[in-house]
């Protein structure tokens, strides 16, 4: 009876899509058993934390995205506690957890810095930014990131408890890679890297496999038939991007041996040693790309397919519109109060146009501006917030119109909306490539919301009247649904697997730790193609420069004997001739060999006598 209690604990979902955030698992030995959460003989108790959250506070939506693992976990039986760092102190107003436990840890001194330069991100996100500018950004957040860790490190109190509960697993997220740090320092050996958005550039490095550059558009856009230069700017602001992160990472490092020593390995050299990497993304909706038996994807965690439930507000909302509702959200990033007012004015400006069709809006709580717009548009609604699982997989949704948030893309995709995509920043160019290239959506470009609305208009045109998108959309939720696995099952599954066998050594790639000189073989091609163009191909062609010369007479030189002048007697005496040779322009023939001159066979040669 007991074992069957605790078999049916073991079905908990030990993971959740988000960002910024690392996972801490601990199993409670169950008489003796030295196995890691999820073995036959793993107690789940309330008497001690069976797993912990390890959630920085960089936004809302990531807090929430969080809490969903942490209520499966607890829905499971497990005791769960929620670690929020936070950063932007935001944690106390925000229902991120319903039935697991939360702990807050404030006061960072480095708080404000991290929320100015977030405040800088959305005050930017309607311009068009160099590359320059994106390097800058991203050295900045995770400047400021890596000084918030440090102020973590010296949180003894928090470390030493933790260190008591004796751990069995972690799981930290690839955008700052402190959690593996600490992981390592509290003596955790299973380690799992989550990618909490689609397979980026910097995960490559962690898993030995080289980046694509020439398919997937990770630092820069690529259209779906790429030309040269796209390429070749992808590839470039890919390796700019990969030396950027060695930098930033080798910072962070430095604070870790501050405070542990000399010894302390760097956390990107743990992070590249993980048993599983688990890609918070589906599949099915990702650019299809290279992959390795320890990369799994578990996107779509935690998303609830069967809420339909939402406020009667909404619900009356929804029925409004003779032939449907479109919803239109910017996510949290893009902050409507911050950017200009024109660009919701746009939006508002674009339902105009489509007066059978209800456009729910979402903008920030204190945008004013888009609220007294809204009230000449019989059919907009304008909320802060708005139930989205909901309304997505209401019957009555045709179109969703996105900033292609990784979040968002996978809630539609299960819904089997199609999409507009209108990506800022980050992770979200990527995505909308990825919708377009699957087919279930069109994508736009963010400075085409002031500049050029009539593109908007056109695509939302092209998606409620020509049927292939909505029936491609319902082939992408049907995909998803109907996988042999769901994404909870390969979580939990795996981690049990690796936490049970002490690890997965034997299916690392044998590539971790190599250079791309040794990975692509160089040091093998490079000399072979040396002695190709040295060698082989001057032979061949007869244009090799140290090849010699020709023994055969030259047809543009005349030919010349080679005759003997006796030196003694000074008076001429005759020729003889010795052999031919080329003639040679000596301007003092006889200084070749004593008794020998070159001569030719034509009289206007004699005067060299």
């Amino acid at each position: 009876m007991e074992a069957a209690a605790i078999e049916r604990g073991l079905s908990a979902v030990l993971m959740q899509e988000g960002q910024s955030s690392d996972l801490i698992v601990r199993a409670e030995r169950y008489y003796g058993c030295g196995c890691g959460c999820g073995c036959a003989k793993v107690a789940v108790v309330s008497a001690a934390p069976c797993a912990g959250l390890f959630s920085p506070a960089t936004s809302k939506s990531h807090l929430i995205s969080n809490g969903r693992l942490a209520d499966e976990l607890a829905q499971a039986g497990h005791d769960v506690t929620v670690l929020e760092l936070d950063f932007l102190g935001i944690s106390e107003t925000t229902n991120s957890v319903k039935k697991a436990k939360k702990r807050i840890i404030g006061g960072f001194e480095q708080a404000t810095q991290f929320k100015n330069v977030l405040l800088g991100f959305s005050e930017t996100v309607m311009e068009e930014p160099s590359f320059t500018d994106e390097v800058k950004g991203w050295w900045a957040y995770q400047n400021v990131y890596n000084d918030l860790c440090a102020e973590f490190l010296e949180n003894d109190k928090v470390f030493h408890e933790l260190k008591k509960e004796n751990f069995d697993g972690f799981f930290a997220e690839q955008i700052n890679l402190c959690g593996f740090g600490y992981a390592h320092a509290l003596g955790i050996q299973r380690r799992f890297l989550i990618s909490s958005c689609p397979f980026s550039a910097p995960v490559y490095d962690f898993t030995g496999l080289p980046m694509p550059t020439s398919t997937v558009p990770f630092a820069a856009d690529m259209s779906d038939d790429p030309s040269y230069y796209e390429r070749a700017r992808n590839f470039l602001a890919a390796v700019v991007t990969k030396f950027e992160f060695m930098m930033l990472n080798s910072r962070l490092h430095k604070h870790f041996l501050h405070k542990w020593g000399a010894d302390f390995p760097s956390p990107a050299s743990i992070a590249s040693n993980v048993d599983v990497i688990f890609i918070a993304t589906d599949e099915v909706i990702d650019i299809s790309t290279t992959t390795l038996q320890t990369i799994v994807h578990v996107g779509g965690l935690g998303v609830d397919d069967d809420v339909t439930e939402m406020d009667k507000v909404f619900s009356n909302e929804m029925e409004k519109g003779k032939l449907g509702v479109i919803y239109f959200s910017l996510g949290t990033i893009a902050n409507t109060t911050k950017i200009d007012n024109k660009v919701m004015i746009s939006v508002l400006n674009i339902a105009k146009k489509f007066p059978d069709y209800h456009f729910i809006i979402r903008a920030d709580k204190y945008d004013i501006s888009t609220r007294q717009h809204a009230k000449d548009v019989s059919n907009a609604f304008v909320s802060d917030w708005l139930p989205q699982t909901s309304l997505l997989h209401h019957p009555r949704l045709k179109l969703f119109i996105t900033h292609s948030g990784y979040n968002s893309i996978v809630e539609a995709a299960r819904a089997g909306i199609p999409l507009i995509n209108i990506p800022f920043m980050f992770d979200q160019n990527l995505n909308s490539r990825a919708v377009e290239k699957k087919g279930w959506g069109i994508r736009r470009l963010k400075n085409q919301l002031l500049s050029q609305p009539e593109a908007i208009e056109e695509a939302i045109n092209e998606i409620i009247h020509n049927k292939k998108y909505s029936d491609k959309a319902i082939r992408i939720r049907d995909l998803i649904k109907s996988k042999p696995l769901s994404a909870s099952q390969l979580l939990v599954k795996t981690t049990e697997w690796a936490i049970k066998n002490n690890g997965l050594d034997e299916l690392k790639f044998e590539n971790r730790g190599q250079t791309t000189w040794t990975y692509y073989n160089l040091y093998v091609i490079l000399p072979i193609l040396w002695i190709v163009f040295a060698f082989i191909i001057p032979t061949i062609f007869g244009c090799m420069p140290f090849a010699g010369r020709s023994r055969s007479p030259s047809p543009e030189i005349p030919e010349i004997p080679r005759i003997r002048v006796p030196r003694a007697p000074p008076q001429f005496i005759g020729y003889e001739v010795i052999d031919r040779q080329y003639l040679q322009f000596n301007p003092n023939p006889l200084a070749t060999e004593p008794n020998t001159v070159h001569v030719a066979l034509l009289n206007e040669y004699h005067d060299y006598l």
